[in-house]
């Protein structure tokens, strides 16, 4: 038996019946077409904590949850990937390494085009063999969504991208274009930093995708090695 909490949400429309971890969010979509998110936390059974993601929380019963989103006329689903800003710790991922195996599949270069609409992409295979199908459909399903379907359209055009970093503030690249902005995508088994500059008649965006497995060792032998060479200097 296990003892993960898990959300059962009513799907406004039909029978099915949304399984959502704790912690997890979801989309969120009003009758003037702005989306939204939201982040759900686990009470027990019956209730659910809920945190908008322009303010406002609070517990209610997931029955009543679902009646008022009806009645708000707010359609609602399991949020497909989660765009958060990158932390300051994490930049070096969103960058071409310098031969080290850090767990990196390889990375998409876009760009939107002269008249910042069109989306033309690029990708560089680091390690090939780490392509796989899995990999893949994942992947082409973030930027479908990213483009297409997100409550941020982050790659839609230029102007929606300028939009998304005015709005949802990722973390300010100091040491590149001016505006450029970091995010990231977490998965259950990819991780993808998100690199995005917001200028025309340029490269709009690098999106380096990685390995979690593989990432989360070399992130671990990173800290181990930061404590190593603090304890030296301060035994010095």
């Amino acid at each position: 038996m296990t003892n993960e909490k898990i959300i059962r949400l009513k799907a406004l429309y039909g029978d099915e019946e949304y399984l959502i971890p704790d912690g997890g969010r979801i989309a969120l979509t009003y009758p003037d077409g702005k989306k939204s998110t939201a982040k759900l936390t686990y009470i027990n059974d019956e209730e659910v904590g809920i945190e908008y993601e322009h303010g406002g929380a609070g517990i209610i019963k997931i029955v009543q949850f679902a009646e008022l989103m009806e009645m708000r006329d707010i359609y609602y689903e399991p949020l497909k990937f989660y765009l958060q800003p990158m932390k300051a710790k994490e930049v070096e991922y969103a960058y071409s390494n310098d031969g080290a195996d850090r767990g990196e599949i390889g990375y998409l270069r876009a760009d939107f085009g002269k008249g910042g609409n069109e989306f033309y992409s690029t990708f560089f295979d680091e390690y090939p063999e780490r392509k796989t199908a899995e990999f893949t459909s994942e992947f082409d399903d973030l930027i479908n969504y990213l483009r297409f379907d997100a409550p941020w359209l982050l790659l839609g055009s230029l102007k929606d991208m300028e939009r998304v970093l005015l709005l949802n503030k990722g973390l300010k690249l100091k040491d590149t274009m001016p505006g450029s902005a970091g995010y990231k995508v977490v998965t259950a088994t990819h991780t993808y930093f998100i690199r995005c500059i917001p200028l025309k008649n340029n490269y709009n965006a690098y999106i380096h995708c990685y390995i979690n497995r593989l990432l989360k060792s070399t992130k671990a032998q990173a800290v181990q090695y930061y404590r190593f060479s603090r304890k030296e200097d301060i035994a010095e």
